[in-house]
């Protein structure tokens, strides 16, 4: 696959290999272990609203769905827990190169597009603990601090599993 980056007045061309299935493997890896996962739990007394409030998308899938019926007060109730799995955007960015995408091959190698949202998430946190004066506060926000340095570790594991699955090569530099 050849890929171009353009940087400044120049242009590069590269010649960008990788093996499909490991990296189809190894997605569904980062998927499991790296995925931002928010259990949500509805009651509603219309079953129809449900395809609305758990839909699937590209960047995130819907797993341990379960759905029961109560009768409170004679009315049916429907309830509804299913986990959804908000994907990382390393994952994000290696299903569109596995779609040909090749802007997704420079997305993958900017460790800042990468980390972008967990960086934006602890830039948060710490400036809600800097301006926090509560106790309690203030250890919810280290938790959650902790929690997303840990997410970042493990994150880290897998991208440089992707790094070592993308071969690219420079063949070309072109000026304009």
């Amino acid at each position: 696959m050849i890929s171009y980056q353009k940087i400044g007045n120049k242009i590069n061309k590269y010649n960008v290999e990788f093996n499909r299935e490991e990296l189809e493997k190894l997605n569904y890896d980062i998927i499991d272990n790296c995925s931002e996962v928010v259990h949500i739990e509805l009651s509603r007394s219309n079953p129809s609203l449900l395809a609305a409030l758990c839909e699937e998308s590209d960047n995130s899938e819907i797993k341990n769905y379960k759905e029961k019926e109560e009768i409170i007060q004679d009315q049916k109730f429907y309830i509804y827990s299913y986990d959804k799995y908000i994907y990382p955007e390393l994952s994000r960015q290696i299903k569109k190169l596995l779609n040909k995408d090749l802007n997704a091959i420079n997305n993958i190698l900017d460790t800042n597009f990468i980390y972008k949202s967990i960086n934006k998430k602890l830039e948060y946190l710490n400036k809600e603990m800097n301006e926090s004066e509560d106790l309690e506060t203030l250890e919810k926000l280290r938790k959650n601090i902790d929690k997303l340095k840990k997410e970042k570790e493990k994150l880290d594991y897998y991208y440089n599993k992707v790094k070592n699955i993308i071969k690219v090569e420079l063949v070309q530099t072109m000026n304009f």
